[in-house]
């Protein structure tokens, strides 16, 4: 049995930065870019599993599954990153209690303890993570969590290639049935309420753990078929070419698929969020091309990934999950800045690019100063 940590795939780390990328654009407003949030969010779901099986399967590296040692290889994840958590959390609850949107205090506390706690996503609260991305966090934390339970499951010898690729198409079964489910829930109902979400399907199609880990354990059973091929299948140039742009057409069509439901008028009207009919832009349409291209990038001897793995993207992957969290918080000071200094029509028609700018650029320099400190 192999022991110790294997050597980090480059090119996974590229894909990590076109994942942070898809969903930092995804958050400038701009038209037409939000589909690439949401696949983003995908990809690192999946890519999560998948180096997490990468990294400990067959290692014996953990040694113990049980409900504690889980919570503590949970904590052990997370530890890195839950600082940056709480800052920028608290970095956004400012705003709670200045200008004229102050919130009820009672809520604010609610919803600041289950964020503190990371479990925010598990009850449909209006607003529940303060800082809006930090449902990833939430979710991930419950996915580290029930991993070693994945992982002892796939260690035993009865596991197979095969139930492996069976298990990613139930799974894929089972994700269509939550969505479909989660669409029949009542949000007009839970709207009345101030407290809860008037959105329904995006909670739990998109936001719920428990559906979201779905996708993680895909990316586990990926990692699995990935470690346990044989060491001469690998893609020849002709069969990795055809697969790559098969690859980057999937991603292309479900973006537009994503743009299209977005937009989509219905009885005159354009589609809002909590409609019942985006269920399975939630649930079903980013996972084709998230589970190919994890697994395609990983093989890292194609030209694409050749020509997405390069020194900036190597670099922004690996400063991705502090991107992640920090973004969110320079956006929303630069709205406010130019919607104060520029008026709200001025903010309105040229936030989205100074976000994609200036907030790119801040974001970027903020994150890696967070690094450094951290180093030291």
């Amino acid at each position: 049995m192999e022991t110790g940590k294997r050597k980090q795939i480059e090119s996974l780390q590229a894909l990590r930065a076109l994942a942070i990328i898809s969903v930092m654009l995804s958050h400038t407003q701009l038209r037409y870019v939000s589909g690439a949030g949401a696949w983003g969010v995908t990809i690192f779901f999946v890519l999560s599993g998948f180096v997490l099986m990468y990294q400990y399967f067959d290692t014996n590296r953990i040694k113990k599954v049980s409900f504690l040692t889980n919570l503590q290889f949970a904590k052990h994840k997370i530890r890195n990153i839950y600082l940056l958590h709480i800052l920028t959390t608290l970095a956004i609850t400012i705003f709670f209690f200045i200008g004229n949107s102050k919130e009820d205090y009672t809520f604010v506390l609610v919803r600041l303890g289950l964020n503190v706690l990371l479990l925010q996503e598990w009850i449909p609260l209006a607003g529940r993570s303060i800082n809006g991305v930090a449902w990833y966090l939430c979710v991930a934390v419950f996915c580290y969590f029930f991993f070693p339970w994945v992982l002892r499951f796939m260690e035993n010898k009865q596991f197979s290639r095969k139930k492996a690729l069976r298990w990613i198409v139930i799974l894929t079964i089972l994700q269509i049935i939550l969505g479909f489910l989660g669409s029949r829930l009542p949000s007009p109902v839970y709207g009345q309420n101030g407290w809860w979400d008037t959105d329904m399907v995006v909670w739990f199609c998109y936001h719920f753990p428990l559906t979201r880990g779905l996708d993680f354990i895909l990316g586990c059973n990926i990692g699995y078929l990935f470690l346990t091929r044989n060491r001469d299948d690998a893609l020849i140039p002709k069969k990795e070419i055809l697969i790559s742009i098969f690859t980057v057409v999937v991603i292309l069509i479900e973006n537009a698929l994503f743009i299209w439901m977005k937009h989509k008028a219905v009885g005159g009207d354009l589609v809002p969020t909590a409609h019942p009919e985006r269920w399975w832009t939630y649930s079903a349409l980013f996972r084709l091309s998230s589970c190919s291209f994890v697994y395609l990038m990983a093989m890292q001897n194609g030209k694409l990934a050749t020509l997405l793995t390069n020194r900036f993207t190597c670099y922004v992957g690996n400063i991705s999950q502090h991107l992640f969290l920090i973004h969110p918080v320079v956006f929303l000071y630069l709205n406010k800045a130019i919607e104060f200094y520029g008026g709200p029509t001025f903010c309105i028609q040229y936030i989205g690019w100074i976000k994609l700018t200036a907030g790119t650029v801040l974001s970027l320099v903020i994150a890696r100063l967070w690094m450094l400190m951290i180093r030291k």
